[in-house]
C-alpha cells in the first residue's frame, strides 16, 4: 500500500488508489477472520454460528448452502 499514490484522480478527485486498495484489505481481513472463526469454531454445533460466519466469509455461498442443506433432511 505505501506505493500506491494518496491522491485523488479523476473528476472531482473521486478516485484515490490509496484508499481503494485500504477498502480492498479491509474486505478481505473481515472475510478471513470469519473463515478462520469457522474453522476453528465447531460451526456443527450453533447453526446462527455457522450462518454469521458464513457470511463474513461469503454471504451468497451462504445463502445457498442453508437452504439446499435443510431441503436434504
Amino acid at each position: 500500500m505505501p506505493l500506491l499514490p494518496d491522491q485523488g484522480y479523476g473528476p472531482y478527485d473521486a478516485l484515490n488508489p490509496y484508499h481503494l486498495w485500504l477498502m480492498v484489505v479491509l474486505v478481505s481481513g473481515v472475510s478471513l477472520v470469519g473463515y478462520l472463526t469457522l474453522r476453528l469454531v465447531a460451526a456443527r454445533q450453533s447453526v446462527l454460528l455457522a450462518g454469521v460466519a458464513g457470511g463474513l466469509v461469503s454471504s451468497t455461498a451462504t445463502t445457498l448452502v442453508y437452504p439446499i442443506r435443510y431441503l436434504q433432511r
